[in-house]
Formats: structure tokens, sequence, C-alpha cells
């Protein structure tokens, strides 16, 4: 007789990540299925059966804690695995016993692959212990870079400036600066190694080619230039923060601006 397959159900909002670990998992042997949200993962738990699950915390609509809280209450036997940039979001649920594993984004499928073996080889209904001296430890991925803004209007940068050093609570640092015009542009460019360029359109306003000139001679382009529009500082509204936000960190990301560190959860 044909051994069971174990089953996994992968939830993220990303359908790239969902494509890639359901695609990984698959020829590791698992009977693997996909969900971009908690309400759509739910709906699938009603109609079959699942070993694990690997759930992102920020997702659209219900939320990745309220999941699994849902999920520990009506199937406990279901091992839950959070994989996420943003491990404090997590904390509250290592506090409850409603997870059993922590991997912090981005993904690395080999370390995926051995937490999920150790979390599957646990006792069924087995706990964790969060007052066990054996602590599950997790990597913790920093994010670190230097950007400049190239932002005529000081009102809009300081604007700016305050959202972004709020994000060292998210393990987001970064070391800021700011250009009103090109010839500061230009001295700042000369004097600090830029990580990422971070320009309002309307710095382009009665702008001229030397700059560029300028920067091609002394090679000074950054590792990445970010365009946005924000006509004042009133027009800083939470969308436009979080889409400038989510631009600069896929920018660190994909330029390898980050530390890792491993620490206890």
């Amino acid at each position: 007789m044909q051994e069971e397959k174990t089953k996994i159900l992968v939830v993220d909002d990303e359908t790239e990540v969902v494509d890639t670990l359901s695609s990984f998992l698959s020829r590791k042997g698992y009977e693997v299925n996909g969900a971009s949200s908690g309400e759509e993962a739910l709906s699938i738990l009603e109609k079959e059966s699942s070993d694990l699950i690997l759930l992102d915390i920020r997702l659209p609509g219900m939320q990745g804690t309220e999941v699994a809280r849902i999920i520990k209450e009506k199937y406990p036997s279901i091992k839950i695995i959070v994989v996420t940039a943003y491990s404090d979001e997590s904390q509250t649920l290592y506090e409850d016993n409603l997870l059993e594993g922590l991997i912090i984004k981005p993904v690395k499928l080999q370390e995926l692959y051995n937490k999920l073996l150790e979390i599957l080889s646990q006792s069924e209904g087995s706990k964790l212990d969060t007052n066990s001296s054996r602590r599950l430890k997790a990597r913790i991925l920093m994010i670190k870079a230097k950007i400049l803004f190239l932002e005529p209007s000081l009102e809009i940068y300081d604007s700016l400036s305050v959202h972004f050093k709020a994000l060292a609570r998210n393990g987001e640092n970064y070391e800021l600066d700011v250009a009103e015009n090109e010839e500061k542009a230009m001295e700042k460019l000369l004097s600090v190694d830029t990580d990422i360029l971070v320009v309002n359109v309307s710095f382009f306003a009665g702008f001229n080619m030397n700059m560029f000139s300028k920067i091609l001679e002394h090679n000074l382009f950054p590792k990445e230039i970010i365009v946005y529009n924000i006509e004042d500082s009133g027009g800083l509204t939470k969308a436009e923060l979080q889409k400038l936000t989510k631009a600069v960190e896929v920018a660190c990301l994909k330029n390898g601006l980050i530390e890792i560190k491993w620490v206890e959860v």
C-alpha cells in the first residue's frame, strides 16, 4: 500500500513565493496546495486536511496572526511555520504556543526544508515550550543602507525622514541624507558612498545634463535609483509612503544591502 504523502499548505499573497515553494516541496515528495489569502487558506482547510502550513503574516484582509489562531483552534494537530520578513509580529503567536517554527524572508530553500523535517519529526501534539532551555533560533534579516534623497522641499524630506527612521523597529536601518539642488547632490555623491538614490520628479525641474555627465565621469551611480512624485508634505498619504517604502525594501534586498544575525526566540 502506497504511503500517504504529507500535505503542506503554502499561504502567501506573493504568487511567486507560493509557486517557488510549491514547486520545491513537490519535488521533495510533499503534496502541496497554495493560497494567496487567509480566507482562501481557511476555505481550503474546510475541504481537505493539511499536516503543516507555511504562513505569511502580512496578508490582504485577514492577517496571518488571526489565521494562525483560527487554525489552531479548529485544527490543533496542524503544525504552523511562519514565513515572514517581520519577526516581531509573530511574537505573540510564540508566547501563546500557536506556531512551531519561524523562517525570516528572504527564504533559503534548504533552510526551510531542514526546518520542515525538524517540525514534522516532532511527536504528534507536541507544543513549543518557550521557557525551555532549548530555544528556537530565528535568522533575522536587517536592512542597512545609505540613502540620499534628491528633494527640493525640506518639509517633504523631514516627513519622509521621520517615516524611514521609524522603520528601525522593523529591522530597517537607513542612514539618510538630502540634497535640495544639483550642486548639493554632486557634493553628497562625491563625499559619501550612496547605496540608493531616491529622487522626487520635481527635482528635475529646470534640470540640465551636466550633473549626469559628472556622475558618469566620476562613476558615482548608486546601486539603485528610485523615483517618486510628491508635490507637498500634505501629499504624503499612507498609500504613497507604503509604495515608496516597498520600493526601497525591494532595492535593498535585491542589492544585498542586508545584515543577517541569529537570535533566540
